[in-house]
C-alpha cells in the first residue's frame, strides 16, 4: 500500500478501502509514509474523476494507461467522500472538501446509461442486495458531507 495506488489499482472502490485504511493507520501511529500514500490514492481518484467525469467500476491497463469501463460506479463517489473527509480531519485542505462537493453533485444526478434499453437509464441492474450496497455508499458520502458542512457552519 505504501508504494501507492499506481501499483495496486483495480478500481476506484478498491482505492477507497486502501486509502481509508492508510488514513486510519496514520491516525494510530503517525507514520508519514501512510499519510503520503493515502494522499496519493485520493489524488489519483480525483484525477480519474476529473478526467473521465465519473468513477468506473473497473479499470483495464491498456497501452500504458488505466482505461475505465463504461459503467459508472454509484458507490465510489460516496465511498471516496468518506476518505476525503477523513483525510481532511488529519490534514485540512480545501481540495478535499471540494472533491467531496464534486462527488455529491455527481451522486445527486448520476445515471447508469443502458444504451440497449433506455427505459432502464438511471437503474442499477443487479440483485437487491447489490443495489442496497451501492446506494448505501452514496448515502453515507452525502450524509458525511452534510455533517461536515453543518459542523463548519456551526463552528464546531
Amino acid at each position: 500500500l505504501l508504494e501507492g495506488i499506481e501499483r495496486i489499482v483495480t478500481g476506484p472502490r478498491q482505492n477507497y478501502y486502501a486509502a481509508l485504511f492508510l488514513v486510519r493507520q496514520y491516525q494510530r501511529d503517525g507514520n508519514e509514509a501512510r499519510l503520503d500514500s493515502a494522499r496519493r490514492c485520493c489524488e489519483w481518484t480525483t484525477d480519474r474523476f476529473a478526467r473521465d467525469g465519473y468513477l468506473s467500476e473497473w479499470l483495464t491497463f491498456e497501452d500504458g494507461d488505466w482505461v475505465p469501463d463504461r459503467h459508472p460506479d454509484v458507490a465510489s463517489p460516496g465511498a471516496m467522500t468518506r476518505v476525503y473527509l477523513a483525510l481532511n480531519e488529519v490534514v485540512p485542505e480545501p481540495r478535499w472538501v471540494e472533491a467531496c462537493l464534486d462527488c455529491a453533485v455527481w451522486s445527486m444526478r448520476w445515471q447508469r446509461h443502458q444504451p440497449h434499453d433506455p427505459d432502464l437509464d438511471g437503474a442499477i441492474i443487479a440483485e437487491p442486495q447489490i443495489v442496497a450496497y451501492h446506494t448505501t455508499f452514496a448515502a453515507w458520502g452525502l450524509l458525511g458531507l452534510a455533517q461536515h458542512l453543518r459542523a463548519s457552519v456551526e463552528g464546531t
